[in-house]
């Protein structure tokens, strides 16, 4: 009897530290995805602030290009 619990505790007690070192890998493995999100976050943040600039430039260059368009235009209209 005395064996049978002795035997009962030692396979708790295995199970646990199984479970243990399962749940530890889990946490290492969430900690790296969530170091990996993070880095992902701020990369997509960086892209987005690019393309703000890229599509601010376009703008601005497509300005220009209608102003001297115009400017030409109109000079020769007045010829």
């Amino acid at each position: 009897m005395q064996q049978n619990e002795h035997d009962h505790f030692e396979e708790i007690s295995v199970e646990h530290e199984k479970v243990t070192r399962l749940l530890l890998a889990q946490r290492e493995e969430l900690k790296q995805r969530e170091k990996q999100l993070q880095r992902r976050e701020v990369q997509n943040e960086n892209d987005q602030l690019k393309l703000h600039h890229e599509k601010k430039m376009v703008t601005y260059l497509a300005f220009l290009k209608a102003a001297n368009f115009l400017v030409c235009w109109g000079f020769l209209q007045n010829d």
